[in-house]
This record gives structure tokens, C-alpha cells and sequence, in this order.
């Protein structure tokens, strides 16, 4: 499957880690948005509701909970970070949440990506409206 024009929220500090899964999602037919920091993808969740998010836990002095806590509940989210404990029961606060350990391979994470967009498909807007979808809940 690829992504269809689907809208993926990355949120990773590391630009090292950042721009080649950015690179590959784009590649692989997904509309991104990035952010390094916290209150940057609070910013965007304000604008525009993803179809996925990718977060980082650990964002230098931020955490990514918040993120995680502010992304609505239908939209998957994969928790991309270096410590397993570091979760603390994220994944069973919503139905569509998946933890992905650092480091591993971006294409296996886009596959995981894939995975869970497929098992949600009902709750994507249609193809013509995935690249703008207004947020007005947030």
C-alpha cells in the first residue's frame, strides 16, 4: 500500500532522523508536515488534523506526550523512541496507537505506517480532501 496522498505529522527533534523518513514518506505518496519541537506540532495540530502521526517522546527539553495527547483518537499514532519504558501506558490510551523502538529501518517503519493507515482507512477523509483537512475541534 502507499501512502495516497495521506497526511503524516512527524514530530522528531533529530534532524538526521527527520528529513530521511520525511524523504521516504514523500516518495512513498505521503503528504508530510514536520515539526522539532512540541509546541510546533501543537501549532499544527491547531491548523490541520493528520490522517498519522510519527512522534518522538524525547524532543530535547519537551516531551512528545503532548502531542500524543492533542492528535484525536482516531488518528493513528506511532510513538517513535529509543526507550521502551518511556510509553508509560500511551498505547492503551488509544485504540490506535503503536510504539516503534529506535534505531530501526524508516522503510520498516513506513510499512508499520501502512499497516495501521489500512486498519483505519474508514476513518480517512476521501482522497480529494486528505491534503486539507481543517481542524475545528482542536
Amino acid at each position: 500500500m502507499r501512502g495516497r496522498g495521506a497526511l503524516v505529522l512527524v514530530v522528531e527533534d533529530e534532524q538526521s532522523v527527520r528529513e530521511p523518513l520525511t524523504h521516504l514518506l514523500r516518495r512513498r505518496d505521503f503528504e508530510v508536515v514536520t515539526a522539532d519541537t512540541a509546541a510546533q506540532a501543537v501549532a499544527l495540530l491547531e491548523q490541520r488534523t493528520p490522517n498519522a502521526a510519527i512522534v518522538d517522546l524525547r524532543l530535547g527539553g519537551e516531551t512528545g506526550r503532548d502531542v500524543v495527547a492533542r492528535v484525536p483518537a482516531e488518528v493513528p499514532v506511532i510513538i517513535f523512541s529509543g526507550m521502551a519504558g518511556e510509553t508509560g501506558g500511551l498505547e492503551h490510551l488509544r485504540p490506535a496507537t503503536k510504539f516503534v523502538e529506535k534505531p530501526c529501518s524508516l522503510t520498516w517503519l513506513i510499512d508499520r505506517l501502512d499497516e495501521m493507515l489500512a486498519a483505519y482507512r474508514m476513518f480517512l477523509p476521501s482522497a480529494d480532501s486528505a491534503s486539507s483537512v481543517p481542524n475545528s475541534a482542536v
